[in-house]
């Protein structure tokens, strides 16, 4: 029997998530530690089940011992009571499984791989599903491997020629914006612009916030953790814009560089991203670099007035 995907009417993708158990969670993780992760998976799965589409949950067995170390099961609050297990004894999840028959019983050929680590479970099973003739997309935001270079590389080099990387707020069950609508490239509003943000801006979007780490602490939105006190390596920053232009390009979230007109330098964000508590909100923060402080206020009027001509939201909190 095939599986309808609820949201687009095809035959269902499945969502395979590979040896979230705290053993594993609990090693040293990179770049994602193993509750970012871990909390990352249960908000996909949850996603899956509210589309109608399978969830695989995948662990693996030490074999020839008489007894699993501890903290071999599954992780709490992750297992729905309809989800698929899959219990493996080597490195992908295929192998010695009855994996290939579950997904063939609910007409699946596409799956979704998420989980760690990035460089052994995750890729030998998705390396595997390839052979097996499955179409293959990894939520790269919702796994992690044993080291962040070794992730990101696989990630941005390796993934893309097996199958599409995507970010797991792609898979939400509540698109963020219809799918006619015309997403705008830019906004032009006297002393600055805005373009979508990109790996293209590393540098200077990092040379901006890191100048300005006190002033964007004082501004709605970022009373939190960001932006972190000591600053971060130029390899993370990139990751950040790399993963912010995912979900640009999979409609889940837009981020946009806010360009200073005449220097054509990036002094500032804008973040619109989706409301998980309230379908059909987009909750929307800004920032300016510390010598542009003057923008903040004609940069938020700027971009209300152009969320209320330009955008379907129909509720916007400006944080």
């Amino acid at each position: 029997m095939t599986t309808p995907d609820a949201a687009s009417g095809t035959a269902a993708p499945a969502l395979l998530l590979v040896d979230l158990m705290p053993r594993v969670l609990g090693l040293p993780l990179a770049p994602y530690d193993g509750e970012l992760v871990l909390r990352r998976c249960r908000a996909l799965a949850a996603d899956f089940r509210a589309r109608g589409l399978p969830v695989v949950q995948i662990r693996v067995d030490r074999p020839g011992v008489a007894e699993q170390p501890p903290g071999s099961g599954f992780a709490e609050e992750l297992v729905g009571p309809d989800d698929v297990i899959v219990v493996k004894r080597t490195l992908g999840a295929f192998q010695g499984t009855a994996l290939h028959e579950e997904l063939g019983r609910r007409g699946v050929r596409t799956v979704v791989v998420a989980g760690v680590a990035t460089t052994m479970g995750v890729e030998s099973t998705a390396r595997a599903a390839l052979d097996l003739g499955y179409e293959v997309e990894f939520a790269a935001d919702a796994m992690s491997g044993l080291a962040a270079d070794e992730h990101d590389f696989t990630v941005e080099r390796i993934f893309p020629r097996l199958g599409t990387v995507r970010n797991a707020a792609a898979y939400r069950a509540h698109p963020f914006v219809p799918a006619g609508f015309v997403v705008p490239r830019t906004l032009d509003a006297g002393e600055f612009r805005l373009v979508p943000l990109g790996p293209e801006h590393n540098a200077q979007d990092l040379a901006a916030w890191t100048s300005s780490i006190d002033h964007i602490r004082k501004t709605p939105g970022f009373e939190g953790n960001w932006p972190p006190a000591v600053g971060v390596e130029s390899t993370e920053n990139l990751r950040d814009l790399q993963r912010h232009a995912r979900d640009f390009a999979d409609r889940c979230g837009f981020a946009y560089a806010v360009l200073d007109r005449a220097a054509d330098t990036v002094i500032g964000s804008v973040y619109i991203c989706p409301d998980r508590e309230a379908p059909g909100t987009a909750s929307v923060k800004s920032w300016v670099s510390a010598d542009r402080a003057g923008l903040d206020g004609p940069l938020a009027e700027a971009v209300t007035g152009w969320l209320e001509r330009s955008w379907p939201f129909d509720t916007v909190a400006y944080r």
